[in-house]
């Protein structure tokens, strides 16, 4: 369960659907493989090689796919708040030059709201220009216990471009993290100390800069993408931690999966989901042929004999006058995304 949210996360850099039609559900296996530091700030890296169910639903209120859960919670032209997950990989820090004699760190799952707001998107729905702002608490995952590591949040300005069988994706953005979260991961206890390494109390804040580009499209019934990452400390709350050994960090490598079962049931993604969004936003036009009632003309005075179906009480009477009926509320609901 946790590597499936790592892969989320890591597959979140750029993780896209070609600009067609796509089943409404897909079932399937697939891997993410990339190398990365031990942790952000460490420079000792590993090579991972995660395994993931591949799980796909397109609903018009529900859409589960390898960048996020998306519940349309709640939307509108001006902002969408959808479920997002994110992960990290455990560390063994037996293996860790500056972490040796420290506890490992445990998988860490991520799971919380993400506000979309959309800034722009040209009239074929293949460029997306948008602001993401996730907020997530992360929770420590152990093989027989979990426990709350605090929260993260990654404000990130999003394009996207789809062309006809491609997508593509950038994201510039910063990072910030709970106290207990940087002292989890970056925090060093007195017992800890060594002369080498000092002890450390990590406080909460700015955690750094990171920018991410990634392309993919599927071939047929498999599906392949390439991702990378790039970090940087500098201004970091934690930055004069003695676990940092290097301000910046790279994370590369590639995603495959295979579908080996669909929906027959077809559903608009892409470019092509983008413009029936914005339709189905958009005002429903008046029908062809129909006019608005002509004006009286000026200087015409409303007839003062009451029609048939005239609610006025007739002259002399003293029946109080009908009070106006409760304006009725309508919910619209909001159109498939």
């Amino acid at each position: 369960m946790t590597a499936a949210f790592v892969a989320l996360s890591l597959m979140a850099t750029t993780m896209p659907v070609a600009a067609e039609e796509r089943p409404k559900w897909e079932l399937g296996v697939g891997g993410v493989f990339y190398g990365q530091p031990d942790y952000t700030g460490s420079d000792q890296y590993r090579f991972h090689a995660l395994p993931f169910p591949w799980i796909v639903y397109r609903g018009p209120r529900l859409r589960l796919d390898r960048e996020s859960i998306q519940t349309k919670i709640f939307a509108a032209d001006f902002v969408h708040l959808d479920l997002s997950a994110g992960g990290q990989v455990p560390v063994n820090s037996s293996r860790n030059d500056r972490r040796r004699g420290m506890p490992d760190l445990d998988w860490i799952a991520e799971l919380g709201p993400t506000l979309i707001f959309p800034v722009r998107q040209s009239g074929d729905g293949r460029h997306t220009l948008q602001v993401d702002v996730p907020v997530r608490i992360a929770l420590a995952i152990d093989t027989d216990n979990f426990s709350y590591e605090g929260f993260v949040a990654s404000p990130k300005l999003v394009y996207r471009y789809e062309p006809e069988a491609w997508r593509l994706e950038a994201n510039a953005g910063l990072e910030f993290a709970s106290d207990d979260y940087d002292q989890y991961v970056y925090g060093v206890a007195p017992r800890f100390a060594t002369t080498t390494r000092r002890a450390y109390g990590a406080d909460g804040g700015y955690a750094g800069v990171r920018l991410a580009a990634g392309v993919s499209r599927y071939f047929g019934p498999f599906y392949a993408g390439l991702f990378v990452r790039y970090v940087n400390l500098d201004g970091a709350s934690f930055e004069n931690s003695p676990l940092v050994a290097t301000r910046s960090a790279v994370v590369g490598g590639i995603a495959i999966g295979w579908v080996w079962l669909k929906s027959s049931e077809m559903v608009p993604v892409g470019a092509e989901a983008n413009v029936a969004a914005r339709k189905a936003r958009a005002p429903a036009a008046p029908p062809e042929g129909s006019r608005a009632p002509a004006a009286p003309p000026e200087g015409s005075r409303a007839s003062a004999t009451p029609s048939e179906d005239s609610a006025a009480p007739p002259e002399h009477s003293h029946a109080p006058a009908a009070s106006p009926a409760p304006a009725k509320i309508d919910s619209a609901a909001r159109p498939a995304g």
